[in-house]
């Protein structure tokens, strides 16, 4: 049996459908986990939804809410001058100043 197959058994055994219907939290990754090995291989999410027995909405969802809206870096090369402020510019005009690169760590840790 495929890993479709066995997700797809899965999610029927669930049972529930329809808006507010809760899967559970392994199932789910399971699901998002599968949905990107597809579209590693080019299949679209309503594909991939149809075969699983998911609303494609559904799946966009929990594939959404898998991301991580931080990615991580690393600084290399840089100098820590200790008495220095840095102004941090995030998405969609956020924009921190004032920090030093250990309050900024930190910030960075604590958001992700």
């Amino acid at each position: 049996m495929g890993d479709a197959e066995k997700i797809r058994k899965d999610v029927a055994r669930v049972g529930r459908s329809g808006r507010g219907a809760r899967y559970p939290a392994g199932l789910r990754e399971r699901v998002v986990e599968y949905c990107h090995e597809c579209s590693d291989r080019g299949v679209g999410v309503q594909r991939v939804a149809a075969e699983l027995g998911l609303s494609w909405k559904t799946l966009t969802r929990w594939n959404q809410a898998s991301r991580s809206r931080f990615q991580r870096v690393e600084v290399v090369g840089a100098e820590v001058i200790p008495r220095q402020r840095h102004t941090l510019h995030g998405p969609r005009g956020t924009r921190i100043e004032h920090l030093g690169l250990e309050e900024i760590a930190e910030l960075l840790r604590r958001l992700s």
